[in-house]
């Protein structure tokens, strides 16, 4: 028999399987609920099939297991949501034991018959029945007493409460005792101080001579320091007794490879690690002096896992601010969004000889060791963010979703209203969200962790269709997506839910009026590139169609036609992908003509989506150099330039070997070069086979302008070739190309507003192997406080190289290219400063070009004569956005620098380290995009690779 239970020790779903034969019954007598309780640990021992972090997940996996249901919480407190439980109520469900521990009989039909009470008052009865016995029992002989009793009220949620009485509360005790004594002497004092009551006395001999068998480790406290123990951290007498020793178990057992389990495993399986008998290492020693100083860490519920204040720790325990802040350095990632007494405790364990891998893996496997930040921290404040953000809120959400602090940091961040709602309606969201989209529970935490501004969408449809409806009627009933197709399309792009009815039908009448797509291909575009609907029409989409159009001289009809069989190009940068793309296209296959380039796409538009140099120019390069080999094998001579006709033309041929990957295609090269007979151009021309087009293009339509479109692109030519000056026309010529990254880089299964780093990289081509009166590196080190060093492969003035980390809050690709721009004019500055104290640069043509391959900041920068209107400005109050796009997406806080240092060198507003102006020259400046560029690509391939190098290294710098 296969069934699932929850480990709280752990926050995982973990199946087993029995090998006893007689399973896990579910029994309807409550006569035989403890021989079933007690048979539910007895198959913990067979052999475990799997765990998993969602309830769903492992039903998925295992449909015909029996779950065994926890009495003492909600299904969210167990990562689960009413779409889980729709279908957990189809299954068969055992009663778990696992709260009220193992229970006698007359004891566990006084307890189901309390908890089945319909009354509430009855219910309140027995909640403060529990509550008072648990305060009397735990506090008794304490400093504390019953002063403690308010603050167990809120501390302890009533439900946990409820499924216990005295007798069980008791029990529990004499266990935990046990537990942290390594089995004391039953006929202590103690049983002296807390008599058991009469009606639970049978039964006790019994469990004392079982107890040792159940209760295979401990601690080394004795009596009293135990008893201390538990009044300090009384709810550990309402938890499972085998969850607890579970806990312990893993922190004192033997440690083989700490590092390597974290390293290399996604989502280790921890409590398969505890069965091969393997855990922290801690000592006993060890474990019992940290226990006995922050009992906290057995805690098994979020709510309880709240440390003593930072006080404690600096008076009590002499933890120094030093080792405070050495164990946030260490444990940044599993610090953030923590309270600040989880960093402290984690201090005084290292401070015990716990290593902090040691401390990594206990954080790693006991999700509940660390406590919610309620203060928001520095980088969180804004204002919608609360002052004090809600515990219950914060709980809920790590819960639910199983997310971790840092998570939920991450949320706020980017969400900041989220700390404003209130856990009913962030419930009823998840709950509506789940259900109508038919989304497992991990398939909404990567929803909400990647959008979490979804979780604010209007979904009660009391007065009016709620807004979360509306969007889903309008993609099934209007866009005829299929459900299964509409959460396909939701799990891509979450904002699919969030943007205006209005702006999703304007692009759906684009696609059908513009390119004359059927409207019943709008589904098949939708659910393989949702991202289109979130491009601007006039911005990217139109802009995009005429590149296509033009270049390619397609009709609409036929551009139509190409989005329907690869739905994503429309989605690719316009400048940064397809023009260069059909640049690259045009001057290695020889294509003559507008029409020619247009067929080459029409047979094989996903030649757009490949790389030109990880992809295009490898393939080509493989197949010139196997025409070269089989021609000097057969006529003993080359001509390189039949070779480049002749490989051009078996590309024009079947542009679709573009598309292969380059293995299959030096695969399918090398059967050429076993078999000599075989000819390659044969070989690889285009057969009648194959599969099956799913589109038919139709006939090709002439533009009017012809096929012979002259590119605007200029021929190929090394940048780094031009002079710097020209003494006879009296001018100076500057180029820079700049990339920007992040890292870690964005992902659409990790959480938005994770902590980023930045990078940037700047390139002088001209700078490279020539010796010139420049000091470059100090024009970068007066640009840049701290460069990325050269000894740790960074910057390389001698060659014109720049690696800088990006130094502003919130780091992104876009606001680091903007900077790249920045930072390039910053380095300008300097050298015609330079220029200036050698020549009188007075009447001397500055020409800077500056190039970048982010279209968001040439779309920004591509105006000059509005830069400088801007650079003009006194202030950035003055500053007001008029340009093209939206304001919301302009990063003033970098646009109007950049403008400032624009404006400086244009009208001559230089001054030198002593406040003497100074004339830098008749300055022009542009940016271009470096797809406008066809050289561009020799550079910004590996200055894109350089930019997410320096990025990597500011992040690790911290």
């Amino acid at each position: 028999m296969v069934y699932i239970r929850f480990s709280r020790c752990f926050q995982r779903h973990v199946v087993f399987k029995c090998q006893n034969g007689h399973g896990c019954s579910n029994g309807h007598s409550r006569s035989h609920s403890h021989s079933h309780s007690h048979s539910h640990r007895d198959c913990d021992n067979g052999e475990i099939m799997g765990s998993f972090i969602f309830l769903d997940d492992a039903i998925q996996s295992f449909p015909s297991a029996e779950v065994v249901k926890l009495k003492d919480d909600d299904e969210g407190g167990m990562g689960v949501g009413v779409g889980v439980g729709i279908r957990i109520s189809k299954m068969p469900l055992v009663l778990s034991s696992t709260t009220t521990s193992d229970t006698s009989t007359d004891t566990d039909t006084d307890t189901d018959t309390n908890h089945d009470t319909d009354t509430d008052h009855d219910h309140d009865a027995l909640v403060h029945k529990s509550l008072n016995y648990l305060t009397s029992l735990a506090f008794t002989g304490q400093r504390k007493s019953l002063a403690a009793l308010p603050q167990l009220m809120q501390t302890i949620p009533p439900q946990r409460l409820a499924s216990h009485t005295p007798e069980t509360i008791h029990r529990n005790y004499d266990r935990v005792m046990d537990l942290l004594t390594r089995g004391r002497d039953r006929s202590s004092s103690h049983h002296h101080h807390h008599q058991p009551r009469p009606e639970a006395e049978a039964g006790h001999e019994l469990e004392k001579k079982s107890l040792l068998s159940i209760t295979k480790v401990g601690l080394a406290f004795d009596e009293s320091d135990a008893r201390a123990v538990i009044a300090e951290f009384p709810q550990i007498c309402l938890y499972d007794i085998h969850e607890l020793e579970d806990r312990i178990k893993f922190m004192i057992s033997p440690c083989t490879t700490t590092s390597t389990i974290i390293d290399k495993t996604p989502s280790p399986n921890f409590y398969n690690i505890l069965r091969k008998g393997y855990g922290a290492g801690l000592s006993i020693e060890q474990a019992t002096k940290a226990i006995g100083a922050v009992p906290q860490f057995l805690s098994l519920h979020y709510e309880d896992s709240r440390k003593p204040s930072m006080i404690y720790f600096y008076k009590s325990l002499h933890i120094p601010p030093i080792s405070i802040n050495e164990a946030r350095t260490e444990l940044r990632q599993y610090c953030l969004g923590c309270d600040a007494s989880d960093v402290c405790s984690f201090a005084y364990l290292h401070s015990l000889g716990v290593s902090w891998d040691q401390i990594r893996m206990l954080l790693e496997a006991f999700p509940t060791l660390t406590y919610s930040e309620r203060d928001p921290s520095w980088d969180l404040l804004d204002r919608s963010m609360r002052s004090e953000l809600g515990e219950e809120m914060l709980h809920y959400l790590r819960k639910r979703l199983q997310i971790s602090n840092a998570d939920v940091h991450s949320m706020l961040k980017v969400h900041s209203r989220l700390s404003s709602y209130r856990v009913e309606n962030i419930a009823s969201t998840l709950d509506a969200l789940q259900f109508r989209l038919n989304l497992s529970s991990s398939e909404l935490n990567r929803v909400v962790l990647r959008m979490p501004s979804i979780i604010g969408i209007h979904v009660n449809n009391t007065v009016t269709t709620s807004s979360l409806d509306r969007k889903i009627n309008f993609f099934l009933k209007e866009v005829q997506l299929s459900p299964h197709q509409l959460k396909t399309a939701v799990l891509k792009q979450p904002s699919l839910l969030q943007y205006s009815l209005e702006s999703l039908r304007s692009k759906c009448d684009f696609l059908v009026e513009e390119l004359a797509i059927p409207e019943s291909s709008l589904a098949r575009i939708i659910s393989a590139s949702p991202v289109t609907l979130g491009l601007s029409l006039d911005q990217n989409l139109r802009p995009t169609v005429a590149t296509l159009k033009g270049r390619c001289n397609l009709s609409s009809r036929e551009l139509g036609e190409i989005v329907i069989t690869c739905p994503t190009i429309l989605a690719l940068s316009q400048k940064r992908k397809i023009e260069p793309c059909l640049t690259f296209l045009s001057t290695n296959l020889l294509i003559s003509s507008n029409t020619e380039l247009g067929n080459v796409i029409k047979r094989a538009p996903r030649i757009l989506q490949q790389g030109i140099d990880t992809s295009l120019a490898r393939k080509i390069t493989m197949l010139k150099e196997a025409l070269q080999t089989q021609t000097k094998v057969r006529k003993g001579k080359i001509d390189k330039q039949l070779i480049l006709i002749e490989s051009a033309q078996i590309l024009k041929d079947n542009p679709a070997l573009l598309t292969t990957t380059n293995l299959i295609l030096q695969n399918r090269i090398k059967k050429c070069e076993i078999e000599p007979r075989k000819d390659i151009a044969t070989t690889f021309t285009k057969r009648g086979v194959g599969r099956k087009r799913m589109f038919e293009l139709t006939e090709h339509s002439k533009f009017q302008a012809g096929d012979d479109i002259p590119t605007r692109f200029p021929p190929p030519r090394r940048i780094q070739s031009k002079a710097i000056y020209n003494t006879s026309m009296n001018t100076l010529s500057l180029y820079a190309f700049v990339s920007g990254s992040i890292y870690p880089p964005d992902d659409i299964n990790q959480v938005r507003g994770q902590r980023k780093a930045g990078g940037l990289a700047i390139f002088f081509p001209q700078m490279l192997g020539r010796d010139n009166d420049f000091d470059f590196d100090s024009a970068m080190n007066m640009s840049f406080g701290m460069p990325m060093p050269q000894n740790e492969g960074g910057s390389k003035p001698q060659n014109g190289l720049i690696l800088v980390g990006f130094p502003f809050l919130r780091p992104s690709r876009n606001r680091c290219d903007m900077y790249a721009c920045h930072g390039a004019l910053k380095v300008v500055l300097q050298l015609l400063k330079q220029a200036a104290t050698k020549q009188n640069m007075k009447g001397t043509k500055v020409d800077v070009k500056i190039y970048t391959d982010s279209s968001y900041a040439w779309k920004l920068l591509k105006n000059s004569t509005q830069l400088e209107k801007w650079g003009s400005l006194a202030s950035e109050e003055d500053f007001v956005y008029d340009g093209d796009g939206p304001a919301t997406m302009v990063n003033r806080d970098l646009l109007f620098p950049l403008t400032k240092t624009m404006h400086r060198l244009v009208t001559n507003e230089v001054t030198n380290r002593h406040g003497d102006k100074v004339v830098v020259g008749d300055v022009r400046i542009n940016f271009f995009h470096s797809g406008d560029y066809y050289d561009s690509h020799n550079y910004m391939h590996a200055l894109n690779l350089k930019a997410k190098t320096v990025a990597k290294w500011q992040f690790n710098k911290g």
